[in-house]
């Protein structure tokens, strides 16, 4: 009896062994996970903080006026060759595409992005949603910025970010 308590205790201390290393493993790879997701949103963030992306998104919020964007009826001009106000509105809006993809497979956490970047975000969605709706319609692609757009209404989410 005795040598069977024995064997019965050396496997319950193994079982307890692989169900601890398990656990400790699982810890470790979401710890390991978070700090990638870390990772890959401060090599965005160097992109949000450059001086230039900034001037370019102040540009755009402040200076660029509606109809450099859409003329008088509506129609985007960038359809009518007038690129060059279109093109740093789309680059912005591409970021935030990008990110909002991002967001949506769960590769960057909301949260992140609404600490550092919801106001230009906010800003920036509400200067081209009227052109982003025309341009959707007009081109009959409604896929158009929806990542963006996407972002914009998550971070509208979250109560400390509405405008």
């Amino acid at each position: 009896m005795q040598e069977f308590d024995v064997a019965i205790a050396s496997i319950l201390v193994a079982c307890a062994s692989v169900v601890m290393a398990s656990v400790l493993a699982v810890i470790q790879l979401r710890h390991q996970n978070e700090t990638r997701q870390a990772q890959f949103f401060m090599d965005i963030y160097d992109q949000f903080y450059n001086p230039e992306w900034h001037k370019r998104w102040m540009e755009l919020v402040y200076v660029v006026q509606k109809e450099d964007l859409v003329d008088s009826d509506g129609i985007p001009t960038f359809l009518k060759g007038e690129i060059d106000k279109y093109v740093e509105a789309s680059s912005l809006a591409s970021f935030f595409e990008g990110i909002g993809l991002l967001v949506k497979k769960g590769l960057i956490d909301i949260n992140l992005v609404a600490e550092l970047m919801s106001s230009p975000l906010i800003w920036v969605w509400e200067k081209v949603e009227d052109v982003v709706m025309k341009t959707r319609e007009v081109t009959g692609r409604p896929q158009i910025y929806e990542w963006f757009e996407y972002l914009y209404n998550e971070i509208q989410k979250i109560p400390s970010r509405q405008s």
